[in-house]
C-alpha cells in the first residue's frame, strides 16, 4: 500500500511508488507543467508544475510585473487556462499589454492612442488569443486573501485553470488586516502555496 494512518504519511514504498507514478507521467507526456517562455528556465524545470509556487523578487521598475505579464502570455499563446488577480493594475491595461506584447506592437504608442492601421491592425489581431482561452481576470486594488483563494477555487472548477498569477503580494491583505504588515505577507504567501 502507498499509505500508512492517514493520507499524508507514506512509507518507504509509498514513496518509491509515488516516484515511479511520477517517472511514468513524465515518460508518458502526460503531466506537462505550464511554460514559462523562458527557455532555461523551461528546460531546467519542465514550467511549472500543480505544487509550484514562484515569486518574482526585485527594486522597483525593474519589469517584474512585464516578465510575470509575459509569462502568462506564453502560457495562454500555449492554449493554456489561466487566471490573474490584479491588486494593482486595471483590466484594461492587462487587455493592452497581451495585445501590444502577442501583436509586437510599442506599447508606449498604444498608450498615447498614437496607432497608425498597420498598428491597429495588428493589436486587433493579438487579441484573438482571449478567445481561445478561458481567461479570467479578478482586479481589485488591496484584496484580502480570503477573495483571492475564493476566486482561485472558482476558477480552477468552473474554468479549469492551470496557473494562477498574482500582481502583487504586498498589496493582498491578510485575514486580520490588524496584524503586521510582514504577518500578512507571510499568510498571502503560505495561502498562496496551499
Amino acid at each position: 500500500t502507498i499509505l500508512t494512518e492517514s493520507s499524508y504519511e507514506y512509507d518507504s514504498m509509498g514513496v518509491a511508488n509515488a516516484a515511479i507514478d511520477e517517472l511514468e507521467k513524465a515518460m508518458s507526456g502526460s503531466f506537462p507543467g505550464v511554460m514559462y517562455g523562458i527557455q532555461s528556465m523551461d528546460d531546467a524545470t519542465d514550467g511549472a508544475h500543480n505544487s509550484d509556487l514562484m515569486i518574482i523578487a526585485a527594486k522597483p521598475a525593474m519589469g517584474k510585473t512585464a516578465l510575470l505579464l509575459n509569462m502568462m502570455i506564453n502560457a495562454m499563446n500555449s492554449g493554456e487556462n489561466v487566471g490573474f488577480i490584479s491588486a494593482e493594475m486595471p483590466v484594461g491595461q492587462i487587455g493592452m499589454r497581451i495585445a501590444c506584447t502577442n501583436g509586437n506592437v510599442e506599447a508606449s504608442r498604444a498608450r498615447k492612442g498614437e496607432l497608425d492601421d498597420n498598428d491597429f491592425g495588428k493589436f486587433s489581431n493579438a487579441l484573438q488569443v482571449l478567445h481561445r482561452v478561458n481567461f479570467q481576470v479578478y482586479e481589485k486594488s488591496a484584496a484580502n486573501i480570503n477573495e483571492v483563494e475564493r476566486m482561485a477555487k472558482k476558477w480552477k472548477h468552473k474554468n479549469e485553470i492551470k496557473a494562477l498569477y498574482v500582481d502583487y503580494i504586498q498589496r493582498i491583505r491578510g485575514s486580520n488586516e490588524k496584524a503586521p504588515k510582514w504577518e500578512q505577507i507571510a499568510e498571502v504567501v503560505m495561502r498562496l502555496k496551499d
